[in-house]
């Protein structure tokens, strides 16, 4: 999960949050989290429900042999339709409440082309206008 929205439900629905895990093991109704921080690996031990946010360290995917890539080419795919798992959708399950498209602007065509102090001063100057 992203850390903003992670930030959001530790505010919101009173969860622990986690950051920055990289292995997890669960024993019973509790979870061992490895975090990897810069320089050391914390080991936090807490209960169940939580929200993890993983790094990508969390899984190393496997890499198949030629021998499955080609056999894969040969299987067949299954496709369902919704009556093949006695699924009916009586509502639409999202609703479209409006679009907006966000307002063109003007763009300012100021270029510098120099490194020197005069004309990082004017850039600098031109940022601050363009941030109030």
């Amino acid at each position: 999960m992203p850390s903003r929205l992670a930030c959001w439900s530790e505010k919101f629905c009173q969860l622990p949050v986690i950051n920055a895990v990289s292995a997890i093991q669960r024993q019973g109704n509790t979870l061992v989290i490895e975090r990897t921080l810069e320089d050391d690996v914390e080991v936090i031990e807490l209960s169940v429900p939580a929200v993890l946010c993983v790094t990508s360290d969390i899984n190393v995917p496997r890499i198949p042999s030629m021998k499955a890539i080609l056999g894969a080419g040969k299987k067949p795919v299954n496709q369902w339709q919704a009556s093949d798992i006695d699924w009916s959708q009586s509502a639409p399950l999202a609703e479209l409440v409006g679009i907006r498209v966000p307002p063109q602007t003007e763009r300012k065509h100021i270029i510098i082309d120099n490194d020197s102090p005069e004309a990082i001063a004017e850039l600098a100057e031109h940022l601050k206008k363009a941030l109030n």
